[in-house]
């Protein structure tokens, strides 16, 4: 079995982040859920957002032959009534295969009692020496579905997303842009300059698509019934749509692809969720830490944009470059090196070298970030993994404070002596020469 394969109990603690670099990041679970949505420009560990979830049905000529969400087995003793957390209680796969290889996890879903073979792609591109299409704020999901039975069958995917805005009021709204259908998740009566303020967009590249943009709204469990109801029968999807929205009510949307496979045959549903939280704040001001190492005004709250909002106006436009150039962000993100179990670019990078350059500056205004980019390059060397928020902000102190700078060269240097190599420069990633 190999090293990036997790199976059962190897899968307990498993959260697989999915984002750009500086945008935050979504967390796949061992059984496939959605976990630690941590997209809000601070860390947000151990976090849930609704019923947030992918599924998948089957049907014929014969009516619905099976519904499921996509989501294996957790672990007894859970058991009980349906959970927001976890999906449990809905029809669900047995078992999964969990294959990680950043910045791509497959699942692979496993059970009988379903007409063909399904699985899951995450990822979001992670492209060496391409900023902008690896700062993007997008989760993929790419549904692989082949008909392993001897007739032909009609095969439906969903994605299903409860409005992930904080905002006390909050919409749902479908969109086409481009050839590109979805639901736009929209914040009400909050400022777009304000830090409170966020959209997000679940959107597909699929032809025949069908959207709900709400949820029934009931009490106790009604709306998640109703749905599963509506979804897991062998009619079409049947739109809803509400004139207000309800203070402190968060709907949930659901966008469906459908396609009509012959015996033996494969078809990909290319889905991708993508998120605009634009302005952060020193949120941290007056917490109880030492301030020995830090130099900067720790009560300064001037808001700043994160990086990819200066890239994308919401949303939905980066939901709509995304898809439109889904193809070539795979493939030079590793997609056909791995089909063919040869090792990426990406993974050269990462196997070299454990830190990424982030080719940032925050010494600009905004609106000139960009280009500048393009021909400067700022030393600040620092972890794939940054909190979103942060991006805008840590130049500025590896600018004041050459401390910080020296420990990663330290690092960098002794990685290098364990590859047998030469020194490499502190203002260099391995792949920037």
């Amino acid at each position: 079995m190999s090293t990036f394969t997790y199976r059962k109990d190897r899968q307990r603690t498993i959260s697989f982040p999915v984002g750009g670099l500086g945008t935050g990041s979504i967390g796949i679970a061992g059984n496939g859920n959605f976990i630690d949505w941590q997209v809000y420009n601070r860390p947000a560990f151990h976090t849930r957002n609704g019923y947030s979830h992918f599924a998948v049905k089957a049907q014929d000529e014969t009516g619905l032959l099976d519904a499921r969400v996509l989501v294996s087995d957790l672990a007894k003793p859970y058991m009980g009534q349906v959970d927001e957390r976890t999906m449990l209680g809905l029809p669900h796969f047995r078992e999964l295969v969990f294959e990680g290889k950043y910045p791509m996890a497959e699942l692979a879903f496993q059970d009988e009692r379903f007409p063909g073979r399904v699985s899951v792609r995450y990822y979001n591109p992670r492209i060496p020496l391409n900023d902008k299409d690896s700062s993007i704020p997008v989760l993929f999901a790419d549904i692989l579905v082949e008909n392993t039975a001897d007739h032909e069958i009609c095969y439906t995917t969903a994605g299903v997303i409860t409005n992930p805005n904080k905002a006390e009021l909050t919409s749902n709204h479908y969109m086409e842009r481009e050839g590109i259908r979805g639901i736009r998740f929209a914040s009400e009566a909050v400022d777009s300059a304000d830090t409170t303020y966020s959209d997000f967009t679940l959107a597909t590249d699929a032809e025949n698509v069908c959207c709900q943009e709400y949820w029934f709204r009931g009490n106790w469990r009604d709306h998640v019934e109703t749905y599963w109801r509506e979804f897991a029968s062998g009619q079409s999807l049947q739109n809803r749509r509400y004139g207000e929205s309800l203070k402190n009510y968060k709907d949930t949307g659901m966008l469906c692809a459908t396609a009509v496979l012959a015996p033996g045959q494969k078809q990909e549903f290319h889905y991708c969720l993508t998120w605009n939280v634009p302005n952060c704040s020193n949120y941290w001001s007056g917490l109880n830490i030492s301030t020995s190492n830090i130099h900067y005004d720790v009560n300064d709250r001037t808001p700043w944009k994160n990086y990819y909002a200066v890239l994308f106006e919401d949303s939905t436009a980066s939901a709509v470059y995304s898809l439109a150039n889904r193809a070539r962000l795979y493939e030079e993100t590793g997609g056909r090196a791995r089909t063919e179990n040869a090792e990426s670019p990406a993974e050269v990078t990462h196997r070299r070298a454990s830190v990424f350059l982030l080719c940032i500056s925050d010494s600009m205004p905004a609106s000139r970030r960009e280009g500048r980019m393009a021909s400067q390059r700022r030393t600040l060397i620092g972890r794939a993994f940054l909190p979103s928020g942060l991006s805008g902000r840590i130049p500025s102190l590896h600018r004041q404070a050459p401390a910080p700078g020296v420990r990663v060269r330290r690092g960098r240097e002794a990685l290098a002596r364990r590859e047998g190599q030469e020194s490499v420069r502190p203002d260099a990633c391995p792949g920037c020469g």
